[in-house]
């Protein structure tokens, strides 16, 4: 009887892990370079009657393996199924989050708002100098603090 290889299995992925993806499909390289690896070359030389090298053979190690692949493909379809505020895109679209579906499993996105307080003091500042503000004025924030 034949021997069956257990499946591999797959450690379950962190947001350290996500953004190390992101970094890689960035900079299009395998994940593995981020921490230092490189591809290992194995050069087989030829040589001719007089035993002088004729030719170079360079084999390189793939640089991506089918775990990398497999991730980065991950990666890239989680980003094109989110939406702009982190949402699931095929959850959104689904009949369940129609408005007027309220059967078991209906889905509802309560919108929300925060403000970034740093952009709010630029705008109250444009507001303020409007009228003697240079053109082509650029603005930055400094941040203070006060005990």
């Amino acid at each position: 009887m034949a021997a069956v290889a257990a499946p591999r299995r797959r450690k379950k992925s962190t947001g350290r892990d996500r953004h190390r993806l992101e970094l890689a499909l960035a900079f299009g390289i395998s994940p593995r370079r981020l921490t230092g690896w490189e591809p290992a070359e194995i050069i087989d030389y030829e040589y001719d009657d007089a035993g002088r090298v004729s030719r170079a053979i360079v084999t390189r190690e793939p640089e991506f393996t089918d775990d990398d692949v497999t991730d980065l493909v991950g990666a890239r379809t989680l980003e094109r199924e989110t939406g702009r505020y982190g949402e699931s895109l095929p959850e959104a679209f689904s009949d369940e989050a129609a408005p007027e579906y309220y059967g078991r499993g209906a889905i509802r996105y309560l919108p929300k708002y925060r403000v970034n307080q740093a952009e709010a003091a630029v705008e109250r500042l444009r507001k303020e100098h409007k009228d003697d503000l240079p053109d082509g004025a650029s603005f930055y924030i400094e941040r203070v603090t006060y005990d």
